[in-house]
């Protein structure tokens, strides 16, 4: 409930990692090396997708960007919600997949792992961070697989790079990662709790995501395509609600999008902070 999540978002979040399949073939592999050549101990999360590994909070390293096989490409820190997001694109070999709303390019690579080869767009509006992205680029991509093309990573700033951006209309998988409130993950950024107000959550945010949503639904290929939500907000407005107004402009669009079920048995899912 609700008293749980507030409790778990006052403590310090566990360490996740996100094993890079182009660089390391197993979760074993990964977790040997980060025991031998730094002394940290972690295991693999058998019920989340395959590369996500949970470091023991006993083992916690002072800083994870002097781990050894960090430097080398063979993970990233990433939350275990934000790797089932990718998993949820069900991203395959060759499809061309844009990432609506990339940053700097956490879900990218998340997804260049699943992938191992095809195109993937990194689109934002930030350009400085689609910077830092193309800076990780020759650390987390081994350079023979960067230099046969099998797998181009592309990035986007909107309203510059127009040309590219129209090249990607007709995608398979276009990710939308919508910014929020980040009340989902307020204890990785306790500042945001001071920083939202109602009025963010019940109308800023649900517009800013319903446009986006939209627009990024242009570029989805008709029939096949597959249109992903996300957001690192708990609160129904700025989910359902946005997935039910998206439904109800599309189809005054005389537009009609099936609806796509997780195991659940429903099309939306949520991964809480009390439950991960």
């Amino acid at each position: 409930g609700a008293e749980e999540i507030a409790t778990v978002c006052n403590r310090p979040g566990p360490i996740t990692l996100r094993r890079n399949r182009l660089k390391c073939e197993s979760d074993d592999e990964l977790c040997d090396r980060l025991l031998r050549e730094d002394g940290i101990s972690a295991l693999p999360l058998r019920k989340q997708p395959a590369g996500c590994i949970r470091i023991r909070n006993e083992s916690r390293p002072q800083s994870i960007w002097n781990v050894k096989a960090w430097k080398d490409g063979w993970f990233e820190v990433q939350d275990v919600g934000s790797q089932r997001i990718v998993d949820a694109t069900e991203a395959a070999p060759g499809e061309t997949v844009v990432d609506y709303c990339a940053g700097n390019g956490g879900k990218t690579f998340a997804l260049a792992s699943r992938m191992k080869r095809g195109r993937i767009v990194a689109l934002d509006v930030d350009s400085r961070r689609l910077q830092q992205l193309r800076g990780s680029m020759t650390r987390a991509i081994p350079p023979t697989i960067a230099a046969d093309g099998s797998l181009v990573i592309e990035t986007v700033t909107v309203g510059v790079d127009n040309e590219v951006a129209q090249s990607v209309i007709g995608a398979d998988v276009v990710l939308v990662d919508a910014p929020c409130s980040s009340s989902g993950v307020l204890r990785r950024r306790p500042s945001q709790r001071w920083k939202t107000s109602e009025e963010d959550v019940i109308s800023f945010f649900p517009s800013v995501q319903l446009d986006l949503l939209c627009n990024a639904s242009r570029l989805v290929k008709k029939d096949s395509g597959r249109l992903v939500y996300a957001t690192c907000s708990i609160f129904w407005e700025e989910n359902e609600g946005v997935i039910a107004e998206f439904e109800k402009k599309m189809a005054c669009w005389g537009e009609t999008w099936e609806k796509w079920d997780f195991e659940n048995g429903n099309n939306h899912q949520a991964i809480l902070p009390h439950r991960d």
